[in-house]
């Protein structure tokens, strides 16, 4: 529907409904009538200031922000009157006038409008996806995390990887979730599973490319408990990396570097969406501080800590308490053999700890990278699977290949949620994504 005044309809005679420009480039001074596409934000009707009466005030808003317009000729005040929130709206504006209005999608009443959210943190904006991703907060947070994906891309190609499109199913899959399961198909007669890690692959990729990373999605069905700790989503996208004929210092230096150039990028190029989420970035002093796992054990035996066990990784209590007494990125280093998965390589100097290594966020965010050498060697590997009661038969393509010449290497996964959980200074993980799936809640 649209109405056209006798002045508009000869001014726009010739004109088709196209939009023009974004909102935050319209200029009331261009010479020629704009046609603005977007939603209808908020509206009221207030007295007018020059000649007295009522008129309307909206707030369009699009991708690039909000605008507002007063709306002064009374079919066009009727028709916007009679709008809900959210309804699609194009209107023609030259200078202060809006010459035409034409609705493109009328929106139904809702629970709640994007404008009226001050509580991002909920479930309820889990739930009601669909609304929330609408919010000015929600675009800034998706903006900084479109950054990370070109600054990551940007990184890795000056450094000579080659990005993989990363497997979703797999005969096989890391078994090192940490209390969480996978999740099963039916692939043409045979159980296969949705990966909840790439890592295997990557020791496939490394005998062609060397140095290689992808952008790879992961299933993990966690506890609903793990819900409360704010950083666990049921699906999650790592930046996961590998190379060759390295050692975990080097992989360890790799990341430093990643995150540094990350950091940097974002805080250059997303100081509009950093203003608006009230974060203020620091970038980090390379080399890190490290710690070796027990050094963090003695750190929160100190501090009072009393739930430690030498051969089991650092519950996440734990880990957010370490990481609420450091201000940069740190990390921690040669956790003890029998805590991690199979592929971590023993020390062949120090049998008792492995080749492998966490980056932990400051401020209680924990957990950001985890990462090793990799066992390679066919025997060793199938001893330690034998250790930690794997089936065999399960693995037979990934103990086939390591009989046919894979070489030493080292990689880590990036969570990128967790990232930008860090990055904008977000509560929970949830409003880190943009389609999130949370432990135990039904949503889009």
């Amino acid at each position: 529907m649209n109405i056209l005044t006798e002045k508009s309809s000869t001014t726009l005679k010739s004109t088709v409904w196209r939009k023009t420009c974004f909102l935050s480039e319209f200029s009331e001074k261009a010479a020629s009538a704009a046609c603005l596409m977007g939603w209808l934000h908020d509206r009221a009707l207030v007295p007018d200031p020059t000649f007295g009466g009522i008129v309307l005030r909206i707030t369009l808003r699009d991708c690039s922000g909000l605008r507002d317009f007063v709306v002064t000729t009374k079919p066009f005040i009727d028709l916007l009157s009679t709008l809900e929130y959210e309804s699609v709206i194009a209107i023609k504006v030259l200078g202060k006038e809006i010459l035409d209005v034409k609705i493109l999608a009328r929106a139904k009443p809702a629970i709640f409008s994007p404008k009226v959210i001050t509580d991002f943190s909920t479930i309820d904006l889990v739930v009601h996806r669909p609304l929330a991703i609408r919010t000015e907060r929600m675009k800034a947070v998706l903006r900084v995390q479109d950054q990370i994906f070109t600054s990551a891309r940007q990184f890795f190609h000056k450094e000579g990887f080659c990005e993989l499109r990363p497997p979703i199913l797999s005969p096989a899959t890391d078994p090192g979730i940490r209390g969480a399961i996978g999740a099963d198909v039916n692939f043409y007669g045979k159980k296969y599973k949705i990966t909840t890690s790439m890592i295997l692959y990557k020791q496939m990729a490394i005998c062609s490319l060397e140095k290689v990373y992808a952008f790879s999605p992961n299933v993990r069905l966690e506890p609903v408990k793990t819900r409360q700790t704010g950083r666990h989503l049921a699906e999650f996208c790592q930046i996961d990396v590998e190379q060759a004929f390295i050692n975990y210092h080097d992989a360890m230096a790799l990341a430093e570097r990643l995150l540094v150039a990350i950091l940097s990028d974002v805080k250059s190029n997303c100081q509009k969406e950093l203003k608006l989420l009230e974060r203020s970035l620091t970038i980090p002093t390379r080399p890190f501080k490290k710690l070796t796992f027990q050094e963090a054990l003695n750190i929160l035996s100190k501090a009072g800590f009393k739930q430690l066990q030498q051969r089991k990784e650092l519950p996440w209590e734990a880990e957010k308490m370490l990481s609420n007494t450091f201000d940069e990125p740190f990390w921690v280093t040669e956790f003890p053999y029998g805590s991690r998965g199979f592929y971590d390589r023993q020390d062949p100097n120090r049998p008792a700890v492995l080749r492998d290594f966490d980056l932990l966020y400051p401020a209680g965010f924990g957990e950001a990278i985890s990462g090793s050498e990799r066992e390679y060697l066919y025997p060793r590997v199938k001893k330690r699977m034998l250790e930690q009661g794997l089936p065999l038969d399960e693995y037979s393509w990934y103990l086939d290949m390591l009989q046919h010449g894979v070489p030493p290497s080292a990689g880590f996964g990036l969570g990128l949620e967790r990232l930008t959980r860090y990055i904008c200074g977000l509560e929970n993980i949830w409003e880190a994504t943009a389609f999130p799936k949370v432990p135990g809640v039904h949503s889009p």
